[in-house]
Order: structure tokens, then C-alpha cells, then sequence
């Protein structure tokens, strides 16, 4: 069982890491073909990867229900919806529309991000709230809090990637840098699954 568990988490990591190499290879030299478009087959691939972990959070979700662990049904709950929606926004560009049709005069001063990038924060700052009280109500193993940590943590280094000002740098600089954001969000939904398969086990 614990071999076939570690198989699987080399698998969830693997198969990630061979997608994005194929579409580095097959689009070379321009490599950075498929990271930059926002509706390709990265976009599909990660839309996959995020329905993945709301499907988790919905089966815990009706665990913790069954259960009657109240708390804890919110917290699967809300990461469940959260992830349903990103899994929507992925595919379909929404908070790239919402930035560049809404917000795209909006520029706050001090902050480093293009006008219209401050929904990409907004993103963050309610990601922060939710996980304050997601450790608040959830009882983890150590295992467990690391994985969420490092994929916290590549979540939060791709959002700062995506939120610099593209239009200050050469596009030579811009390709590499979103080509480098798309592995760590690639990355991070991976170890999302591994930590949900954490909890699964557990």
C-alpha cells in the first residue's frame, strides 16, 4: 500500500513534468509557444490538474458531513468550490478578461504590478484568510503541513511571477518568465494532489 502510494506521488509529479517538457520540445526553438497563449493545451492540462484537487476536497467535503464534523466540512467545502472555480478560470481566461476589460486602469501606487494585476493580490490576500482558518480547523500530520507549505509556497512565487510588469521587459525577459511562472503553478497543483492523497491515507 505504501509503495503503491509513493508510486502514485512520483506519478502525480512525473507525468506533470513529461507534459511540459513535450510542449517545450515540440514547439522548439520557440518554446514558449504553449506557455504563453492563455487557452492552450497548458490551459487544458491545467484545468484537469485543478478539477483533480476540488474533486478531493468534495469527497472530503461529504466525508466530514457524513461525519457530522461541521468545521471541517466548511473548510472541504470552500477548497472544493475554490478549486471548481480555478478549474473554470483556467480554462476559460476569466480573471485575465476580468484584469484586462475591468480592472485594466486600475494602478495603485507602491505596488509593483501592472494596472489591473491587483486582482492577482486580491487572489492571494483570500488565500491567506482561508488558510489561517483551514490550520485553525484541520488536524495535520507533520508530512502533511510540509506538502501544503511547499505548494504555498510555488503558488505564491507564480502569482508574484504573473503580477511583474511584463510591459517594462524585453520580451525576451517575458517569455522566460512566464515560461518559469507556468512550471511552478504546474508544479504546485501537483503537490496539491499529493497532498491530497496525504490526507486520504492518513
Amino acid at each position: 500500500m505504501i509503495k503503491s502510494k509513493y508510486l502514485l506521488c512520483v506519478c502525480v509529479i512525473g507525468v506533470p513534468v513529461c507534459f511540459l517538457l513535450t510542449l517545450t520540445v515540440v514547439s522548439y526553438p520557440e518554446y514558449w509557444v504553449y506557455y504563453l497563449r492563455e487557452l492552450s493545451p497548458l490551459s487544458w492540462f491545467h484545468s484537469i490538474l485543478l478539477y483533480t484537487i476540488g474533486l478531493f476536497g468534495l469527497y472530503y467535503f461529504i466525508q466530514s458531513y457524513n461525519k457530522n464534523r461541521r468545521d471541517q466540512a466548511i473548510v472541504w467545502g470552500l477548497w472544493s468550490a475554490a478549486f471548481f472555480y480555478l478549474t473554470v478560470d483556467e480554462r476559460f481566461a476569466l480573471h485575465e478578461r476580468i484584469r484586462d476589460q475591468l480592472l485594466s486602469e486600475v494602478n495603485i501606487p507602491l505596488l509593483w504590478t501592472a494596472p489591473g494585476d491587483i486582482v492577482l493580490l486580491l487572489i492571494l490576500v483570500i488565500t491567506c484568510i482561508f488558510l489561517h482558518y483551514f490550520f485553525k480547523v484541520m488536524t495535520l500530520t507533520v508530512k502533511e503541513k510540509q506538502l501544503l507549505f511547499i505548494a504555498i509556497t510555488l503558488t505564491s512565487v507564480a502569482i508574484f511571477l504573473d503580477s511583474l510588469p511584463f510591459h517594462e521587459q524585453s520580451i525576451g525577459v517575458v517569455r522566460n518568465l512566464q515560461v518559469l511562472e507556468e512550471w511552478f503553478e504546474t508544479i504546485a497543483m501537483s503537490v496539491y494532489i499529493i497532498f491530497c492523497i496525504e490526507v486520504y491515507s492518513t
